[in-house]
């Protein structure tokens, strides 16, 4: 079958949220779901937010890699959190949410997303990525 007669793949970045009970998810919010979905007729594959386990990782870098030959789209999604200000050069302010796992996460597969050619869409905070 011609790969230009199959859904689109979008890749959607998610954040790490603790639940309350001591667990973690990993959560996309239903409207950036829907927006690959209605906008282009995506079938969204979720990003899960693990780069701190990997980061520095040359195997986490060369998977990333793999999934964006896979993904006709990436989209960033908007988040409660923050990028981290470190990363820029500067301190973060007291009761300003963050999420380290995203950052581990998004930024490195931004630099790939744009090295590759792969159409890169950003909302808020991942604008601010």
């Amino acid at each position: 079958m011609d790969r230009s007669s199959l859904r689109p793949l979008v890749g959607i970045s998610a954040c790490l949220k603790e639940n309350g009970r001591g667990g973690w998810h990993h959560t996309v919010g239903e409207k950036y779901v829907q927006a690959a979905v209605r906008a282009v007729g995506a079938l969204p594959i979720l990003i899960p937010a693990i780069g701190p386990e990997f980061d520095d990782e040359p195997g986490f870098i060369a998977a990333l890699d793999r999934l964006l030959d896979g993904l006709d789209g990436v989209l960033l999604t908007g988040s409660p959190s923050n990028v981290e200000p470190h990363h820029y050069g500067k301190q973060s302010r007291e009761g300003t949410l963050h999420d380290p796992a995203r950052d581990a996460t998004t930024l490195p597969l931004i630099r790939h997303t744009i090295d590759r050619g792969v159409p890169l869409f950003a909302i808020c905070r991942g604008l601010q990525e």
